[in-house]
């Protein structure tokens, strides 16, 4: 199993040292991947939807709506990095014409030296798709045209043709390819795992580990009906972490978060499979790690993790003490980087 960090690009800890800081913490104790998420506008009634740090921080923060963009946060951050990759969680499908999305994806890949993920998905935020001036109740159909589009832009060779309902355009020309960067959805509606399954080299989603464990293998069963089913596939996991040498501790310092993130109205939909707290990991190291076994025994390859903290220097601290005491009972953590 392999772990990843989920950036301070959005939120009251939002600042370029501070995604610096966290990115070269992460390579030096030898997780996998950081990850950044897609939003366009970023205003007051945004102030929770954010991935590092606590609720706290930001009812305190006299403006906690900075947000860096996706895209540009992770090419920065390739050119200061040696090893660990970049996966969004997640680009939003309908924002950007797909041929514009695929030309961003390939960039990066190749500039990063192949260590970029593309993470894609549907979009759960109606305010960016208001300011956007794109249709929230047809994202869906618009999304299943763009990826398709952006499936083929990266892998096939020649030029490129399509014609559908939502996105049209002749003999398109993309290169240098990218065949071998890989793409991950999220989202668990029965259409998006038919996406995924199709089309997508991996599903990244939240959840506890028993509904990991089905959506992996309705996926399996999915791609087994596009004549997919012998390519590697990757199930990853996305979570909040309160991590403490004391569970009250960490117990505490999470419950503001966790209480606030159970009625955000961005999350309704997945509040109908589970509940924040049931996918959240919160507790000493031990008790983490025992939460991670069962979703390595789901099938979980990858975890990416949102660390809840009052400040910078504690969410550095949890990530230290994570690498610590949890990453080496799943696996050999990677040798140090060499700075650059």
């Amino acid at each position: 199993m392999e772990f990843g960090i989920r950036l301070p690009h959005s939120g009251p800890l939002a600042s370029p040292a501070a995604v610096r800081a966290i990115t070269r913490q992460a390579e030096q104790l030898g997780f996998a991947a950081v990850l950044t998420h897609d939003h366009v506008q970023w205003g007051m009634g945004d102030k929770y939807h954010f991935y590092c740090g606590g609720l706290e921080l930001a009812d305190a923060h006299p403006r906690p709506t900075d947000f860096y963009d996706a895209f540009c946060t992770m090419a920065y951050l390739a050119g200061m990095t040696c090893r660990i990759r970049f996966v969004s969680a997640a680009i939003v499908l309908a924002w950007r014409h797909p041929l514009m999305l695929a030309r961003l994806a390939l960039t990066l890949y190749h500039l990063s030296g192949g260590r970029f993920v593309l993470g894609v998905c549907v979009g759960n935020v109606p305010r960016d798709f208001e300011v956007l001036g794109v249709d929230w109740d047809h994202r869906a159909a618009v999304a299943e045209e763009h990826l398709e589009v952006v499936v083929r832009a990266l892998r096939e060779d020649g030029p490129l043709s399509y014609a559908g309902a939502h996105v049209r355009f002749a003999d398109a020309e993309m290169c240098p390819k990218a065949p071998d960067l890989p793409i991950w959805y999220g989202g668990t509606a029965p259409r998006g795992l038919r996406r995924a399954a199709r089309y997508c080299d991996g599903l990244l989603v939240g959840g506890p580990a028993p509904v990991l464990g089905q959506l992996r293998s309705k996926v399996a069963a999915l791609r087994e009906q596009y004549g997919r089913g012998g390519t590697p596939f990757t199930m990853g996991a996305l979570a909040m972490i309160s991590i403490d040498t004391e569970r009250a501790r960490a117990e505490a310092t999470a419950e503001y978060t966790l209480r606030e993130r159970e009625r955000a109205a961005w999350l309704r939909k997945q509040r109908q499979i589970y509940s924040e707290r049931d996918a959240a990991f919160v507790g000493t190291p031990d008790v983490v790690a025992q939460k991670l076994e069962a979703y390595a025994a789901a099938g979980v390859d990858f975890v990416g993790l949102g660390f809840i903290g009052p400040s910078l220097d504690a969410v550095h601290e949890r990530i230290a003490l994570f690498a610590r005491d949890v990453m080496p009972r799943f696996r050999r953590a990677a040798a140090p980087a060499s700075p650059r």
